[in-house]
């Protein structure tokens, strides 16, 4: 019976994220999810059509809007409020908080909010560069600076959604040192958030177990070029590490639009027989690679799963194509999992990697060290009791969001393929 009341004590959850390929941020939301499932309530989650449905469908209920108008600002107010109006139209009015990571989710957070009586918004700050803009240019952009008026017409104008959504108590971040980014670039001194480090699940801790293997270094990430570039900045500083450690191989799972060019990268070099490109692997088989991986160098979720399987881990930048590190995984005084922090120092990935495959002793104590860390930050039980106190406070009035200004060829392009009269716009998953 008390299990009960405290169930109906907590509003629903609505998780919205536009973009589905297979990432860091949609596992971020499936860990979210599955919190919600751990407090006995059936979340929902808002998406476009891809490949995590399957996962999603497992632990949520999925709604899907097309990624034509959902995942990028392609869409008139009409077209959104008609996205709106579907939506809560088969979510029916319980109360809810409505968790975004960033545009134009949190636009369309702002309609359903709106929608659904009892109900509020948040944004979760999942990743640097995080930043709410898109604001209209006004007269105002002219003077003193006609600079700013050029910005605001390229969407880089910041819209005033993460100050109101602080003043609330609506912003939550991964690490301090992503919140801290995210203030810069909205030009604030500091931003207030609660703090909501990344649930990564272990199941049992496999390094024992791995049979004997030949050294090898891994890397778990997009291949995307932009936000995981490190990855060509590791097959670079491996053709160096492989010359003093013949025997050393490097294994890239992973997909992404930057893998051909990576995989070309890797020939040039001569070390394409010593790199192994695996593709996208399901999450169940990864224990065993971190387990067995001599090191692993990535960011994010993986750099946490790695550290909870006993891998010495180097923590790599986002953005950062030479593959520059802060340090290793749990180091004291390190910020953050792959952000580039101010004032943090940077080192070239190879003068990490170095001692690691020369000291037995280094390797050791950096993977013990980085396990405890992990394990005190990021284990699911203490994010589901900070889910349940979320869930438990009481709605605040949505904070309003103006219209994002579009991105034009792309809205030509919803237009035309008849978004605007269309029905419904939003379905179950």
């Amino acid at each position: 019976m008390e299990s009960c009341r405290r169930r109906m004590s907590l509003r629903r959850p609505i998780f919205i994220y536009s973009g589905n390929h297979v990432g860091g941020g949609e596992y971020l939301c499936l860990r979210r999810a599955e919190a919600a499932v751990r407090l006995g309530l059936r979340p929902v989650i808002i998406t476009s059509p891809g490949p995590m449905d399957e996962a999603y469908r497992r632990v949520a209920r999925l709604l899907h809007v097309d990624a034509a108008i959902f995942n990028r600002p392609a869409f008139t107010p009409g077209i959104a409020a008609a996205v709106a109006d579907d939506l809560a139209a088969l979510l029916g009015p319980e109360p809810s908080h409505i968790e975004v990571t960033g545009l134009p989710d949190s636009y369309f957070a702002s309609l359903l909010a709106r929608r659904l009586p009892g109900s509020d918004y948040s944004l979760l700050i999942i990743r640097p560069g995080t930043v709410l803009t898109r604001a209209w240019p006004t007269w105002r952009d002219l003077w003193p600076d006609p600079r700013a008026a050029w910005r605001a017409l390229q969407g880089r104008k910041e819209n005033g959604v993460l100050r109101a959504l602080a003043a609330q108590g609506r912003v939550l971040a991964v690490n301090q040192a992503c919140a801290d980014d995210a203030a810069r670039l909205a030009g604030l001194p500091s931003v207030e958030v609660a703090l909501e480090p990344v649930i990564v699940p272990c199941g049992p801790v496999l390094r024992a177990a791995v049979p004997a293997c030949p050294p090898y270094l891994l890397t778990v990430a997009r291949i995307d070029g932009i936000m995981k570039g490190y990855v060509r900045g590791l097959v670079e500083a491996f053709a160096e590490l492989v010359r003093a450690h013949p025997g050393l191989r490097l294994k890239v799972v992973g997909d992404g639009p930057d893998r051909p060019a990576t995989e070309e990268l890797a020939a040039r070099l001569g070390v394409a027989g010593s790199v192994d490109f695996l593709g996208t692997l399901a999450p169940e088989a990864l224990p065993e690679f971190y387990a067995g991986a001599t090191a692993f160098i990535g960011m994010g979720t993986a750099a946490v799963e790695a550290a909870m399987q006993g891998a010495p881990t180097v923590v790599a930048l986002a953005y950062d194509i030479t593959c520059r590190s802060p340090g290793y995984f749990g180091e004291p005084g390190l910020q953050g999992f792959g952000e580039d922090v101010p004032g943090q120092p940077k080192r070239a990935v190879l003068e990490l990697l170095r001692p690691l495959l020369a000291e037995d002793g280094l390797a050791r104590r950096v993977a013990e060290r980085g396990q405890a860390h992990a394990f005190a930050e990021h284990h699911p039980d203490a994010a589901t009791e900070r889910l349940r106190a979320l869930l438990s406070r009481p709605a605040v009035a949505p904070t309003p969001h103006p219209w994002p200004l579009p991105k034009w060829r792309r809205l030509l392009g919803s237009l035309s393929r008849g978004y605007a009269w269309r029905r419904p716009l939003a379905r179950e998953g």
